[in-house]
């Protein structure tokens, strides 16, 4: 919707410097002016995986205006070393499961197809955005939201693939201000209806 700030001047993060514009900042702070362009106010932010980081950024950065966040299988909320080829595996699995007709895969295995093409024709960019899904500790960012009004809830996977599930429920243990809520599936259970009615629940 407007063109990505790449210089040091941020009008949301002021810790913001040319090279966490590019990476770190760049779609919180597309986020947060796309709400500013469309006269948002109060807020609820709903992120899943990587959208986990950029929603808690968001909210974080303007928490006054965030009336809850909720996470499900979120990048930082637990550790995410040798994602990569726990995601081909992911990947394949979605794929092979929509060939054979399962139901409830099509959003999957879409989702699948598509990140396998991203990240094999942006090779650059991709490895970019590894490094910083993997350095974020999306606890650290949700800490700044205590103080707040802010609602969080945190929904894990019990079998995520992708993100360590103990990871993300010992982290929780030691945040009883936050509300931690197990659920079944793998990383991408988003797509399971009884998921997408705990998060309207949860709002």
């Amino acid at each position: 919707c407007h063109k990505p700030i790449v210089g040091v001047a941020n009008p949301y993060f002021d810790d913001a410097d040319r090279s966490s514009n590019r990476w770190k900042y760049r779609r919180p702070t597309v986020t947060l002016e796309v709400c500013r362009r469309l006269g948002i106010g109060i807020r609820s932010y709903v992120g899943h995986s990587e959208g986990g980081r950029i929603s808690s950024l968001s909210a974080a950065a303007m928490p006054e205006l965030t009336r809850s966040l909720v996470l499900v299988n979120a990048a930082g909320t637990g550790n995410s070393r040798g994602g990569t080829a726990r995601l081909l595996r992911s990947n394949a699995n979605r794929v092979s499961a929509f060939a054979q007709g399962e139901n409830g895969v099509l959003s999957a295995a879409g989702s699948a197809v598509g990140s396998v093409v991203y990240a094999s024709t942006h090779i650059r960019r991709t490895l970019a955005e590894k490094q910083v899904i993997q350095s974020t500790n999306t606890w650290n960012i949700i800490d700044r939201l205590q103080p707040s009004d802010t609602r969080v809830s945190v929904l894990h996977a019990k079998n995520d693939e992708l993100i360590a599930f103990v990871d993300s429920q010992g982290s929780a243990a030691d945040r009883p201000w936050v509300t931690f809520m197990p659920t079944e599936g793998d990383h991408s259970n988003v797509y399971q209806a009884s998921v997408r009615k705990l998060i309207v629940q949860t709002l």
